[in-house]
């Protein structure tokens, strides 16, 4: 079947259900990219630490004497312990000790005592570290990279930083914040594809529909991000005043603006089919309780309004009457520019893997 110059197809329905397909992105994607790890006010003092999978990668942020974090990846070279087991809390030292044979390592992630019987190879155990992971700080959120030598983040999203910062963005205005976690039944691609579109909101969030000019909804694509904008058709009691802004920052990252609270959103892979969203809430210090009330039954209804569409589509991914959608330059561009990425990431490696081709 010919498409017309206005439609291209989407993404082989593999990528959405296969188990190598997620494999592979975990190495070609979400350790090749900066990716948010969490806002750094849990980090207040030396000792104070944060866990979190991202994408099933386990990362430890410490906070050093010297007042600068360190980040690791959160497994125990020794025997593969985790180091941390909580999500987040207090270490009386910077040092790190495994829980399971009580070996610890230095503020750089060198071994510093082996505890028990020397090994007769003593340098070969001393030679194992920590794997160190880049960590970036704006404005009080933290990004990590598992490349060694990546490109800086203020390059990568040297655009975006310099759009924040022309139009006077201060994350550190906000209160500190409110963290909610929603688990969803459906490959991650399919919740950022949803973001990264509004075609749907006619008919799936009624809110959003009542309050902003849908049809003049735009997607402006940069090189690793997106920049969503609408105008308002009228104020509500769920979404203020100010005209809808929403960015995505590739692979998994949704930051939208309104008027009493800025949400950062992490959508992270737990399997091929399963998914978990989780959001930091950070709202104005004048918003009263109410208005945060308001808006976080907005948040609620139109997340489940999303996670509801997501979980029908993924069911029916999984079934053999699907093979392959087609999506619209204009009204989906959105879409075409994430899959792009994703594509161009996996093409990057030299692991192939084969894909039911469907016309």
């Amino acid at each position: 079947m010919e498409l017309s110059a206005l439609y291209q197809r989407s993404l082989p329905v593999d990528y959405y259900r296969e188990a190598s397909f997620f494999q592979k992105e975990q190495i070609d994607i979400f350790s090749k990219n900066w990716l948010f790890f969490s806002p750094a006010s849990g980090l207040k003092r030396a000792g104070d630490y944060i866990t979190k999978k991202i994408a099933n990668i386990p990362i430890v942020v410490l906070m050093h004497e010297d007042g600068n974090p360190r980040a690791f990846v959160n497994i125990c070279p020794h025997r593969g312990a985790s180091l941390f087991t909580k999500p987040c809390g207090h270490s009386a030292s910077s040092q790190i000790q495994c829980p399971y044979h009580g070996w610890v390592f230095n503020a750089e992630g060198r071994v510093k005592v082996m505890a028990g019987p020397a090994p007769k190879d003593e340098k070969m155990c001393r030679d194992l570290s920590l794997t160190p992971v880049k960590l970036a700080s704006y404005q009080g959120l933290l990004f990590v990279h598992l490349d060694p030598e990546p490109l800086a983040f203020s390059q990568s999203l040297a655009p975006l930083i310099e759009i924040w910062d022309k139009n006077q963005v201060d994350f550190q205005s906000y209160e500190e914040p409110l963290e909610k976690k929603v688990l969803g039944n459906f490959n991650w691609k399919v919740w950022v594809e949803g973001f990264q579109e509004c075609y749907h909101c006619y008919y799936v969030h009624p809110q959003l529909k009542n309050d902003f000019q849908l049809k003049d909804y735009k997607i402006i694509n940069y090189d690793l991000f997106s920049v969503h904008s609408c105008e308002r058709k009228e104020s509500s009691e769920q979404t203020g005043k100010n005209n809808g802004v929403w960015s995505w920052i590739y692979p998994n990252i949704g930051l939208p603006v309104y008027e009493y609270c800025f949400y950062v959103l992490q959508v992270n892979p737990i399997s091929v089919n399963q998914t978990e969203l989780c959001y930091y809430m950070f709202f104005q210090k004048n918003t009263s309780q109410e208005q945060k009330k308001v808006f976080l039954d907005f948040w609620a209804n139109l997340t489940q309004e999303d996670v509801v569409i997501c979980e029908n589509i993924q069911t029916n991914l999984q079934s053999s009457y699907f093979k392959r959608g087609v999506l619209s330059e204009v009204r989906e561009n959105g879409v075409l520019h994430f899959h792009n990425l994703l594509q161009n990431d996996l093409s990057r490696s030299q692991q192939k893997i084969e894909v039911t081709n469907f016309c």
